[in-house]
């Protein structure tokens, strides 16, 4: 298994989209920043008194090879103020292969979004950052698209569970919190993952079986390469003592690896 953490590094990598009561003025974070804590760089999830509001993290860099497993994503937050409400909010993604930064509040509506989607309780207080559920039902959507690399962007949307665009609260009870990229603090996506290992036709007989040695996709740190058809492989070395280890021995500069086995 590995893990990754990712940071919004750019102010307009993190947006939010406001509409207020009818004729419903539309608010756009990095577009015309409205006075009422949400300028640019800010998210608002899930509302406002009379504001309905959604937000995305675009996190950068996601060096997840595709068709990987993912074993837990989680997205740390932290609020602005304590309203003292328990706040629903649905998570997904953009499902897009390399989601690019929104530009405007039609451009954010316009994304598709995972069919994937987690409900999540925030009871975020002030300047307390908040880890929400489990997410990994989205990301595993997004890392299995087709069109899906290593390295690629990933954008997760926050948006209220009760209320979607353009409908409205009936009254200003709405749910109330505000995570934002505040006081120096940035939104955190983290992902463990299992990267999905193939058989590359390399046997080794072992004491009592034939081993097969497992390969993996590309990424450019792997010491040994196997090619098979018109693919180049990357084939994974594990400490000697991993439960994992083949009995074939490799010096990879550092010391001495064993190759991984696939199954016995």
């Amino acid at each position: 298994m590995a893990e990754i953490v990712r940071y919004i590094e750019a102010k307009e990598d993190d947006h939010s989209r406001v509409w207020a009561t009818p004729p419903y003025t539309e608010y756009w974070s990095n577009d015309n920043p409205p006075t009422y804590a949400i300028g640019y760089g800010s998210v608002c999830v899930p509302g406002w008194f009379a504001y309905v509001a959604e937000c995305m993290y675009r996190f950068t860099n996601i060096t997840i090879p595709q068709n990987s497993t993912i074993n837990s994503a989680t997205l740390t937050i932290k609020g602005y103020e304590d309203s003292g409400v328990d706040a629903e909010a649905d998570i997904q993604a953009c499902d897009e292969d390399n989601s690019t930064q929104v530009i405007n509040f039609t451009d954010f509506g316009n994304r598709p979004r995972t069919t994937a989607s987690v409900l999540s309780t925030l009871r975020i207080t002030g300047g307390t950052p908040q880890t929400l559920e489990d997410i990994k039902s989205v990301i595993q959507e997004v890392v299995d698209r087709p069109g899906w690399s290593s390295g690629n962007a990933i954008q997760i949307i926050l948006s209220d569970h009760d209320y979607k665009y353009p409908s409205f609260p009936p009254s200003a009870d709405n749910d109330v919190q505000y995570p934002l990229e505040y006081g120096g603090y940035t939104s955190i996506l983290t992902i463990n993952y299992t990267i999905p290992y193939i058989d590359i036709g390399v046997r080794v007989k072992g004491s009592a079986s034939i081993i097969k040695i497992a390969g993996e996709t590309l990424t450019g740190s792997h010491k040994v390469r196997f090619r098979k058809g018109n693919t180049t492989y990357g084939i994974p070395l594990v400490a000697t003592n991993d439960e994992n280890a083949s009995p074939i021995r490799v010096y990879d500069g550092s010391g001495v690896k064993a190759l991984r086995k696939l199954s016995s």
